[in-house]
């Protein structure tokens, strides 16, 4: 902008975004991509179609590139604000902070659409009934755990299937190698019971015995009809607090 001067001078001042600004479009992209994640999240949970749950995949993906592209420019206004002199080091902080919890969501979104992907476009190997993916992570108090397992099923076929799932913990005592069943660390029965066309999670609060060294979760899945018994099991992670960690698994039948 350009303005005169006392002096009688023609002055060129330059006009940054304000705090207000900057903060009220990090929150519209944070909004929006919250809202795509549960509107997504939900449809899976009310059972539509493939094709559909396809389509609306593809569409998330364009509008999450599209948020990216944003996020990125607001990036570069926060550069821009930086070196700017209009604008106390209070409200800089404050920007920072809202950018970092944004940064958050974006990457939030990006484990869902990975998740989404791993069911839409399943690869050739993973045809049929498969165990998806299954993580641990510290709850707050000591010796507790929240576990999650997630059940998937690719293909054309539209009837439900069904059966049970196991989940035994493996590890070392005082006393030596000892084995937990499900029902002995939850308030769950021993066998899980699943119904699902696409896919179906099990989440569980484990509660492990003082003392205890968890090494190895093993999973058993077994569905009714003529399809295979699925068994592996999953090495038990390095955890930090809160943190969700994903397993690396190694199949035994």
């Amino acid at each position: 902008m350009t303005i005169q001067s006392d002096t009688g001078r023609w002055v060129v001042r330059h006009i940054y975004p304000t705090r207000q600004r900057v903060l009220l479009l990090l929150g519209v992209v944070a909004a929006l991509l919250a809202a795509a994640a549960l509107f997504e999240f939900g449809r899976w949970r009310a059972g539509y179609d493939r094709a559909a749950a396809a389509t609306r995949y593809h569409e998330i993906k364009m509008q999450y590139q599209s948020l990216q592209d944003e996020f990125e420019d607001l990036e570069r206004k926060m550069t821009t604000i930086q070196t700017s002199q209009d604008i106390d080091e209070l409200a800089y902080k404050g920007v920072e902070t809202t950018l970092v919890e944004l940064r958050e969501k974006v990457r939030q979104q990006q484990e869902e659409l990975e998740f989404y992907r791993g069911i839409v476009s399943p690869t050739h190997s993973e045809q049929g009934l498969r165990i998806h993916d299954l993580s641990v992570a510290a709850a707050e108090d000591d010796g507790q755990y929240r576990l999650r397992l997630v059940l998937s099923r690719s293909g054309t076929r539209t009837k439900a299937v069904t059966g049970t799932v196991r989940l035994s913990v493996d590890g070392e005592d005082i006393d030596g190698p000892k084995r937990y069943d499900l029902s002995d660390i939850t308030d769950s029965p021993a066998a899980l019971k699943f119904s699902f066309k696409y896919y179906q999670d099990f989440e569980q609060q484990l509660i492990l015995p003082d003392g205890f060294i968890p090494q190895l979760v093993h999973v058993v899945v077994d569905p009714k009809g003529k399809s295979d018994t699925i068994e592996r099991t999953f090495q038990w992670p390095r955890i930090s607090p809160t943190i969700t960690t994903v397993q690396t698994t190694t199949t035994n039948g």
